[in-house]
């Protein structure tokens, strides 16, 4: 996968997540986000696998830049999109 959409992909899924519910409407965010994990599910494994490591690269910028809600975001992302989060390890 390449690395600069998978950045895009997370820092689009981690803005609607984090948005107030002014906003971005719930339903819509909630919407929107089933759609990204239903494609990026499907991806082929070694695209999954490089988006986990990537997501939890995203966790430790975001935790030294001090953006807490944004690296736990990135945390929980791979299990929250059904990941094998034990792909990270696999590298």
């Amino acid at each position: 996968m390449d690395e600069r959409l998978g950045r895009l992909v997370l820092q689009i899924s981690s803005w609607i997540e984090l948005s107030p519910d002014t906003v971005v409407e719930p339903t819509a965010a909630v919407t929107w986000l089933e759609t990204i994990a239903f494609e990026l599910v499907n991806l082929p494994e070694p695209d999954r696998r490089a988006l986990v490591v990537l997501a939890h690269a995203m966790a430790d910028e975001a935790r030294t830049a001090g953006r807490v809600a944004e690296a736990s975001f990135y945390d929980a992302a791979p299990a929250a999109l059904g990941f094998d989060v034990t792909l990270r390890d696999a590298d």
